[in-house]
């Protein structure tokens, strides 16, 4: 029989030595380093996930009065923030995508509030507490008149509702107001008396004029048995009940030659400001 080689018996005792330590070295209480965890900033649920936030930079502050009927707020969001959405009063949430500003127009008399809110990375959480601002709009002094709300949106072929009102008028008796519209975009049906000029054990003459073809207004107003007789401070005098009918935006606007406030003494009341109103038919 051949004799093996030494070479061989070398490696062969190698072999067995390294296996030998490897059992000897497993057996020992040398600390293990544990595996890293991966931690996903998308999942809310995650110690890492950091809520979106936004933060109004400039524009009215809370209890602030502005003296235009139009705002803009600007506002930024942290690292989190993917895109925003705002809102102003009741209208709903608009989606401003990339954008962080907001124009705001048409806005009524009154206290308005504006909310913006942050959308996070992940595109389903939201800013969950956004700041709400609280402010006024006193744009428009008085004695005035004015279409309330300043714009509606409208539906081809349906019908909406403007109101005319009296801003911050003194002893009113009575009132004319001449009163211009697009008659291929609107009709106006009827033109009813308004809650300021009655009450008080009185009532409201109203004698309108509605011309459809030409787009004109003609209301003469009065109120009667009132006591006192004349109205102060700020209502609705008319409203008016129209349609419409094709898409675009509709302006009524006074014509200012035409119109004209009476107190108590039948003595002429100069008006400062008329406003009109738009609808937009979409």
């Amino acid at each position: 029989m051949k004799a093996n080689h030494p070479y061989s018996i070398i490696l062969l005792l190698g072999a067995i030595l390294v296996v030998t330590i490897a059992f000897s070295f497993s057996g020992c209480d040398a600390p293990l380093t544990p595996p890293q965890i991966f931690t996903n900033p998308m999942d809310t649920a995650s110690s890492t996930f950091v809520s979106p936030f936004s933060t109004i930079i400039s524009g009215p502050e809370d209890g602030d009065i502005i003296t235009t009927e139009s705002v803009i707020f600007n506002w930024k969001g942290n690292s989190s923030a993917y895109q925003f959405s705002y809102m102003i009063d009741s209208s709903g949430w608009s989606t401003s995508a990339g954008y962080t500003s907001a124009y705001l127009e048409y806005l009524d008399e009154g206290q308005h509030t504006f909310i913006v809110r942050a959308l996070h990375l992940n595109t389903t959480s939201v800013e969950s507490n956004p700041h709400v601002t609280l402010f006024t709009v006193d744009a428009v002094k008085g004695p005035s008149a004015m279409f309330t709300p300043r714009r509606i949106y409208a539906a081809v072929g349906q019908p909406f509702t403007f109101s005319v009102s009296a801003e911050e008028v003194n002893s009113l008796y009575g009132a004319r107001l001449s009163i211009r519209y697009d008659p291929a975009k609107v009709a106006v049906d009827t033109i009813s008396p308004g809650s300021m000029m009655q009450g008080n054990g009185g009532s409201a003459i109203l004698l309108p004029t509605i011309d459809n073809a030409t787009g004109t207004i003609l209301v003469d107003i009065a109120t009667v048995g009132r006591h006192p007789k004349g109205v102060s401070g700020s209502g609705t005098l008319a409203v008016l009940k129209c349609r419409a009918l094709t898409m675009g935006n509709a302006d009524f606007t006074f014509v200012r030659s035409d119109c004209s406030y009476r107190d108590t003494l039948n003595t002429p009341v100069a008006i400062r400001d008329l406003v009109g109103g738009r609808v937009v038919i979409r």
